[in-house]
């Protein structure tokens, strides 16, 4: 069964962390990955990293990281290639911006498999 969905997310915080399920079990080699972000305003700089990660997050792959400091809309993240499916996915960013700054995102999952609702399955990890 082919399967698309969309879980939205928020980073409030430079150096926050969000882990997202896999929403779809074959988002790997034969599946595809796309992700939109918008910023609240205007960051000096800005790094947004999204890893794979499988085996309980022991195994993580970066899959993507982008720099641009405007708002993107559905860049896809390359998953040619990949041997391994992965379990979820973590989505971190760390800037310097004014104060109350955050991004807001969403990503698209494509593939093979079942859904499960999302909602309750996202993870945020504060780093300091």
């Amino acid at each position: 069964m082919s399967v698309s969905t969309q879980v939205s997310f928020s980073l409030s915080e430079t150096g926050q962390q969000i882990v997202i399920p896999n929403l779809a079990t074959q988002v790997a080699n034969t599946g595809s990955l796309s992700v939109s972000y918008s910023y609240s305003g205007t960051p000096t700089s800005i790094t947004i990293a999204i890893e794979g990660l499988t085996n309980n997050g022991g195994t993580i792959a970066i899959l993507d990281s982008y720099s641009g400091t405007v708002n993107v809309s559905n860049r896809s993240v390359s998953l040619a290639g990949l041997v391994s499916n992965y379990d979820a996915f973590r989505i971190s960013g760390i800037w310097i911006a004014p104060t109350g700054f955050n991004v807001s995102g969403t990503m698209g999952f494509s593939g093979t498999g079942s859904t499960f609702s999302a909602l309750t399955q996202l993870s945020t990890v504060h780093t300091m």
